[in-house]
């Protein structure tokens, strides 16, 4: 009788319950780009409306497409295991956290104060390193690769 080794092959590799909530947060980046496209394709005319400058507009477009790929990209790595799968996880991890900061102190810093949601996000950002770390330590050296 044959076996399908295959099968076994995939499955070998742990499953980390951490893996597993990182891959959730990988899929609503993913949700919450596509939306942040479609809110600034809808309002593009009231951004311009309103006196955004264009950069800002750019920006608004430019960076959901850069995050959609990232994450679809560290999402389809940790999904289906593939070389390098942890060093893309901590790259996308990377991306989506200088992404945040860089919009939030660089591009939006002077029509907000920095007050709001920053100690929401910080601890979100905190929630997810350690996710990611826990993630890390919990994979075997051998299946780090």
């Amino acid at each position: 009788m044959k076996t399908d080794l295959s099968l076994s092959e995939r499955t070998s590799l742990k499953t980390s319950p951490w893996g597993s909530l990182i891959g959730l947060i990988l899929l609503g980046n993913l949700l919450g780009s596509l939306l942040r496209l479609y809110g600034a394709s809808g309002d593009r005319a009231l951004l311009v409306i309103y006196g955004v400058a264009g950069w800002k507009i750019n920006w608004l477009f430019i960076s959901p497409v850069i995050l959609f790929i990232t994450n679809l990209l560290g999402w389809l790595f940790l999904w289906k295991r593939w070389r390098g799968f942890l060093l893309v996880a901590w790259v996308t991890f990377a991306v989506n956290l200088l992404s945040y900061w860089a919009e939030r102190l660089l591009v939006w810093s002077s029509d907000q104060n920095l007050q709001g949601n920053l100690g929401f996000m910080t601890v979100l950002f905190v929630i997810y390193l350690a996710l990611m770390l826990l993630f890390t330590l919990d994979l075997k050296p051998k299946d780090r690769n």
